[in-house]
């Protein structure tokens, strides 16, 4: 099953990497986090852990803010969070839906911030996931901005 994420990511050499804005040396407004491999990200913060790359946009091929959805009975629905012990994902309500609906798929009744109301589901439960990709402004940005990673309930082949 493919890992779902949400932030901000670039294209740089080739490799898709973490955006963040630069707190660590301020060289730039923008830096990528990369591994220890050091391959592409040649410098090391001992205070985050983290190795990192100062950038700019004109060195970057794409960038973009990427959000997971997720098709649930007919529904789309952010994907809010994913809890690791019990391999499920949450998903977020919107606040336009009905309270009847809520209550018909989700069997709950929903209450103001409370996050106990995120529904959790195994991802055989979903129709179709894809992340959304929408521009970052100063950034090239090189589609699409939907990327499938299941399509009616079959996972596609480079996300399995």
């Amino acid at each position: 099953m493919a890992e779902l994420r949400s932030g901000s990511y670039a294209k740089y050499l080739g490799g898709e990497f973490p955006l963040h804005p630069n707190i660590l040396d301020r060289q730039t407004k923008w830096m990528i986090w990369g591994d220890e491999s050091g391959n592409v990200c040649v410098k090391y913060d001992l205070v985050h852990q983290v190795h990192y790359l100062p950038i700019t946009p004109d060195q970057v091929e794409s960038a973009y803010r990427l959000e997971t959805w997720a098709r649930y009975k007919g529904y789309d629905f952010f994907v809010r969070g994913y809890d690791k012990e019990n391999d499920t994902y949450g998903l977020s309500i919107p606040w336009e839906m009905s309270k009847e609906l809520v209550l018909h798929l989700f069997g709950i009744t929903r209450r103001y911030g409370h996050d106990d109301d995120t529904p959790f589901f195994k991802d055989v439960e979903f129709e179709d996931i894809w992340e959304l990709r929408s521009p970052i402004e100063g950034f090239r940005f090189v589609g699409p901005e939907k990327v499938y990673l299941k399509k009616e309930g079959v996972w596609l082949d480079e996300f399995v």
